[in-house]
């Protein structure tokens, strides 16, 4: 039977996008295969939210969270605020064999009009948009902005990112398609990313098992959690 992974929406477009032991990885763990079922019920998908007092709506418009602006409904878009929520909803759709996808900032991405059955999990609490900064070392959350990041860290007199200056993403979005142009790519500065596999185990790929290629990198965790940076310091005037 297949399984039921978490996949993208997309129409096409160029890319979009607790109960573990943290650990460093070089390869990311093969997903288990679970059998198929039907369409969850709303119903269904509405208690377990409520179950894992999880923030959610029904029924939710995916257009207006797209720079595109169109776009048909999510059946369930979940809203996780830490870690441990986050694992628990993955792991309590695989068992029951919901699909989930996952939603960034939405930018060069379109929705499908007819809809998306299952879960959108949406990274957009604040605690997914931290940023802290020991030295030269930037640490952020999968749901802080690329572009606040470059702006922050240049005021900060940090160098590295400006390669990715007005490029939109959020940094999980980002680092899942290596976002970059003319002058290189947010993989140059990676030093570590957290993520987190189908099943709901957190762990971290280092940048020396990371292959960052065009608008690919070599991460096949569903789930991009944060990121460490390796910056320059250099004269922020």
């Amino acid at each position: 039977m297949s399984p039921a992974p978490v996949r993208g929406f997309l129409l096409r477009s160029k890319r979009v996008l607790c109960r573990s032991t943290h650990q460093t990885r070089t390869t990311d763990p093969q997903t288990p295969t679970i059998p198929a079922r039907p369409d969850p019920d709303a119903a269904q998908l509405d208690n377990l939210l409520n179950d894992l007092s999880i923030r959610h709506e029904m029924d939710a418009p995916l257009g207006p969270l797209t720079w595109y602006n169109v776009g048909g409904h999510a059946q369930c878009l979940a809203h996780p605020a830490s870690t441990a929520q986050l694992s628990e909803l993955v792991s309590r759709c695989r068992e029951l064999a919901i699909p989930m996808r996952i939603l960034g900032s939405g930018a060069n991405l379109l929705v499908r009009e007819a809809g998306v059955k299952g879960v959108v999990i949406r990274l957009d609490d604040p605690c997914w948009s931290t940023m802290s900064v020991e030295e030269n070392i930037v640490t952020v959350g999968a749901g802080y902005g690329l572009m606040r990041l470059v702006a922050e860290t240049a005021r900060l007199g940090l160098d590295g990112l400006a390669q990715v200056a007005g490029i939109p993403a959020s940094i999980g979005g980002a680092i899942r398609m290596n976002a970059g142009g003319t002058y290189g790519d947010v993989g140059q500065a990676v030093k570590r990313v957290q993520v987190m596999s189908a099943t709901g185990q957190v762990y971290h790929r280092d940048a020396d098992d990371l292959e960052f290629t065009y608008r690919h990198v070599n991460i096949d965790a569903p789930f991009i959690l944060g990121a460490e940076f390796e910056l320059t310091p250099t004269d922020p005037k």
